[in-house]
Protein backbone atom coordinates (compact mmCIF):
# COMPACT_ATOMS: atom_id res chain seq x y z
CA UNK A 1 0.00 0.00 0.00
CA UNK A 2 1.34 3.43 -0.92
CA UNK A 3 -0.11 6.59 0.61
CA UNK A 4 -0.30 9.97 -1.07
CA UNK A 5 2.57 12.39 -0.66
CA UNK A 6 2.55 15.23 1.83
CA UNK A 7 4.92 18.10 2.54
CA UNK A 8 7.90 17.03 4.69
CA UNK A 9 7.15 17.02 8.42
CA UNK A 10 10.57 18.36 9.44
CA UNK A 11 13.32 20.60 8.11
CA UNK A 12 16.63 19.57 6.55
CA UNK A 13 19.12 18.38 9.18
CA UNK A 14 22.72 19.32 10.05
CA UNK A 15 22.51 22.66 8.25
CA UNK A 16 26.02 24.22 8.20
CA UNK A 17 27.29 27.43 6.60
CA UNK A 18 30.97 28.16 5.93
CA UNK A 19 32.61 31.31 4.61
CA UNK A 20 34.68 30.61 1.51
CA UNK A 21 35.59 34.18 0.43
CA UNK A 22 34.50 37.66 1.57
CA UNK A 23 31.73 37.43 -1.05
CA UNK A 24 30.62 33.78 -0.85
CA UNK A 25 29.27 31.25 1.62
CA UNK A 26 28.99 27.48 1.23
CA UNK A 27 25.86 25.72 2.53
CA UNK A 28 25.63 22.02 3.42
CA UNK A 29 22.74 19.97 4.81
CA UNK A 30 21.20 16.52 5.08
CA UNK A 31 17.63 15.64 4.09
CA UNK A 32 14.91 15.47 6.73
CA UNK A 33 14.78 12.12 8.55
CA UNK A 34 13.28 9.33 6.38
CA UNK A 35 10.17 9.07 8.56
CA UNK A 36 9.46 12.80 7.98
CA UNK A 37 10.04 13.08 4.22
CA UNK A 38 6.43 12.05 3.32
CA UNK A 39 7.26 11.44 -0.35
CA UNK A 40 10.08 12.33 -2.68
CA UNK A 41 12.01 15.55 -2.09
CA UNK A 42 12.00 17.32 -5.44
CA UNK A 43 13.61 20.57 -4.35
CA UNK A 44 15.26 22.43 -1.50
CA UNK A 45 14.23 26.05 -1.18
CA UNK A 46 16.96 28.37 0.10
CA UNK A 47 16.12 31.93 1.13
CA UNK A 48 18.62 34.53 2.23
CA UNK A 49 18.54 38.19 3.16
CA UNK A 50 20.74 40.82 4.72
CA UNK A 51 20.05 41.56 8.37
CA UNK A 52 23.11 43.76 9.07
CA UNK A 53 25.46 45.42 6.62
CA UNK A 54 28.71 47.04 7.72
CA UNK A 55 30.75 46.54 4.54
CA UNK A 56 30.83 49.01 1.69
CA UNK A 57 29.30 46.84 -1.07
CA UNK A 58 25.95 48.15 -2.33
CA UNK A 59 23.41 45.30 -2.42
CA UNK A 60 19.68 44.66 -2.38
CA UNK A 61 17.96 44.21 0.98
CA UNK A 62 15.31 41.92 -0.58
CA UNK A 63 14.96 38.24 0.32
CA UNK A 64 16.45 36.13 -2.46
CA UNK A 65 15.36 32.57 -3.28
CA UNK A 66 17.24 29.66 -4.81
CA UNK A 67 15.66 26.31 -5.67
CA UNK A 68 18.05 23.35 -5.67
CA UNK A 69 17.22 19.91 -7.07
CA UNK A 70 16.26 17.39 -4.38
CA UNK A 71 19.34 15.20 -4.84
CA UNK A 72 21.77 18.08 -4.10
CA UNK A 73 22.78 18.78 -0.49
CA UNK A 74 25.26 21.65 -0.85
CA UNK A 75 25.39 24.94 -2.70
CA UNK A 76 27.48 28.11 -2.75
CA UNK A 77 25.92 31.56 -2.36
CA UNK A 78 28.04 33.96 -4.42
CA UNK A 79 28.17 37.69 -5.16
CA UNK A 80 27.40 38.49 -1.52
CA UNK A 81 28.39 41.72 0.21
CA UNK A 82 31.55 41.54 2.30
CA UNK A 83 31.38 41.84 6.11
CA UNK A 84 27.59 41.52 6.04
CA UNK A 85 25.28 39.38 8.20
CA UNK A 86 22.88 37.18 6.26
CA UNK A 87 19.93 35.17 7.53
CA UNK A 88 19.81 31.94 5.52
CA UNK A 89 16.98 29.41 5.67
CA UNK A 90 16.35 26.10 3.94
CA UNK A 91 13.30 23.89 3.56
CA UNK A 92 12.63 20.66 1.67
CA UNK A 93 9.64 20.24 -0.64
CA UNK A 94 7.73 17.40 -2.24
CA UNK A 95 5.23 17.87 -5.09
CA UNK A 96 2.65 18.78 -2.42
CA UNK A 97 4.64 21.63 -0.86
CA UNK A 98 7.40 22.83 1.41
CA UNK A 99 7.90 21.59 4.94
CA UNK A 100 9.34 23.47 7.93
CA UNK A 101 12.53 25.47 7.47
CA UNK A 102 15.68 25.82 9.52
CA UNK A 103 17.64 29.09 9.67
CA UNK A 104 21.12 30.33 10.53
CA UNK A 105 22.84 33.69 10.46
CA UNK A 106 26.32 34.16 9.07
CA UNK A 107 28.59 37.17 8.56
CA UNK A 108 30.68 37.17 5.41
CA UNK A 109 34.40 37.83 5.82
CA UNK A 110 35.99 41.26 5.59
CA UNK A 111 37.57 42.17 2.32
CA UNK A 112 41.01 43.75 2.11
CA UNK A 113 41.14 47.30 0.76
CA UNK A 114 41.81 47.48 -2.97
CA UNK A 115 44.38 50.24 -2.44
CA UNK A 116 46.48 51.11 0.60
CA UNK A 117 46.00 54.59 2.07
CA UNK A 118 48.22 57.14 0.37
CA UNK A 119 50.33 59.89 1.93
CA UNK A 120 48.54 63.19 1.32
CA UNK A 121 49.97 65.40 -1.39
CA UNK A 122 49.42 68.54 0.76
CA UNK A 123 51.58 68.52 3.90
CA UNK A 124 50.03 69.58 7.20
CA UNK A 125 50.80 73.26 7.91
CA UNK A 126 53.34 73.57 10.72
CA UNK A 127 51.26 76.12 12.64
CA UNK A 128 48.61 73.41 13.22
CA UNK A 129 51.05 71.03 14.90
CA UNK A 130 51.29 71.03 18.70
CA UNK A 131 53.45 68.91 21.02
CA UNK A 132 50.32 67.37 22.57
CA UNK A 133 48.37 66.54 19.40
CA UNK A 134 48.56 64.29 16.40
CA UNK A 135 47.18 65.05 12.95
CA UNK A 136 46.34 62.05 10.78
CA UNK A 137 45.31 62.42 7.17
CA UNK A 138 45.05 60.06 4.24
CA UNK A 139 43.62 59.96 0.79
Amino acid sequence: IRTLEEAPASSPQNFVVTNTTPNSINLQWNPPPDEDVNGIIITYIIRYRIIEQLGVDQVSMDTLNINVTGNITNVALVNLANYTVYEISIGAATVIGEGPTTSLTQRTDQNTPAVAPQIPSDPVPEDTLKPTSVVLTWE
